[in-house]
């Protein structure tokens, strides 16, 4: 019996080294990786090329470089070092674009100015400017009466919150505005529509006849106005965000108000942007969001340049909302002269002068 324990013990060692799980992990993959690394064999596994080699400086990308680089990833290295001033933080991007960024902006402010005065000018437009008021003047006085009437009934706590934050009613002056604006165009869209026809008939009279075909393409424009509304508040929770930090500046005490209303009124400038030009975007093209914000994103500083000066005056109580007709119509030059020179050649070879802008700028 103990002669044959060592002859067991043999054939039990040899059944579990043959067998098919030990064969199977002394086959894998890591088992064989680790013996030839083990016996200097093989060399370390190249690392995978990095998709953004830009984001190193080319003395950083050739002191990491390893001994074994392949060719393919020391010509990746060579152009990486033969990029010339690539910006390396978000700053540098900045300054970078600095100066393009303030020419667009004042480019759009002088199409606000040019059109703000054409638009004085602009005897068919008197005729319909009052029907804007109307719509727009409703949503107005309902919103000045229910600030007036919230101030009213809860006294000690709006004299609690202007002690700790003042800067909140300068937001409120300029987003009334905006909120009257918004609120009008969804209910009535063609009262704002036809000033910007108005002033667009004068610049092309076959833009703008194209433009309202296609505005009146669909039956009801106003069919869910109330929908659109949701929609907008749903899409906008960056703008409310963003409106709750620049509220967190008025905390501090002597400029913290200012900041505030620099703060908001440039955010609401942005905002209005992209309802002045619903017009075309949306009444005209029906694009999608998506479509809407890759389009204004595009032309950002030079829209943002235009309706800067006239959110400035809308935050003007009572007064100052009035001037959002003025910029609604004065919005077609800034459309017209958003269109390339290079496409209005080019339209008369075309069935429609209704081309997409041929760049953004």
């Amino acid at each position: 019996m103990s002669s044959n324990n060592p002859t067991q013990r043999a054939s039990f060692a040899s059944r579990f080294t043959n067998s098919p799980v030990m064969t199977r992990l002394r086959n894998s993959p890591v088992i064989s990786a680790a013996r030839r690394w083990a016996s200097g064999k093989a060399s370390p596994k190249p690392q995978p090329k990095d998709p953004n080699p830009r984001r190193y400086s080319s003395s950083n990308a050739t002191n990491a470089a390893p001994a074994s680089q392949s060719a393919s990833d020391k010509t990746q290295t060579s152009s990486t070092e033969n990029i010339p001033n690539q910006p390396t933080n978000k700053l540098a991007k900045f300054i970078k674009n600095a100066s393009p960024r303030a020419r667009k902006m004042w480019e759009g402010l002088q199409e606000a100015a040019i059109g703000g005065w054409s638009v004085l000018h602009n005897q068919k437009l008197q005729q319909n400017y009052f029907t804007f008021l109307k719509s727009m003047g409703v949503v107005l006085l309902a919103m000045y009466g229910i600030l007036a009437l919230i101030c009213t009934l809860y006294l000690p706590v709006v004299l609690f919150i202007s002690a700790w934050a003042p800067g909140l009613f300068g937001q409120i002056l300029t987003l009334i505005p905006l909120w009257s604006f918004v609120l009008a165009k969804k209910r009535y869209p063609m009262a704002a529509n036809r000033l910007f026809l108005d002033e667009l008939a004068r610049l092309s009279p076959q833009r703008a006849k194209e433009l309202e075909d296609q505005m009146n393409s669909t039956e009801t424009l106003n069919q869910s106005w109330v929908q659109d509304v949701f929609h907008d508040l749903r899409t906008s929770w960056h703008f409310t965000r963003y409106s709750l930090m620049w509220l967190c500046f008025s905390l501090i005490p002597v400029v913290g108000s200012l900041i505030t209303w620099i703060g908001q009124t440039w955010l609401v400038a942005d905002k209005m942007g992209w309802n002045l030009l619903s017009v075309y975007t949306i009444s005209a093209k029906k694009m999608s969001y998506r479509q809407q914000k890759h389009w204004m994103r595009a032309r950002k500083w030079r829209i943002i340049g235009f309706t800067l000066p006239y959110m400035l005056l809308a935050s003007i109580p009572f007064v100052g909302p009035l001037f959002l007709g003025i910029a609604q119509a004065a919005t077609a030059h800034i459309y017209f002269h958003l269109l390339s020179k290079d496409t209005e050649t080019t339209k008369k070879q075309t069935l429609s002068p209704l081309i997409e802008f041929k760049r953004p700028t």
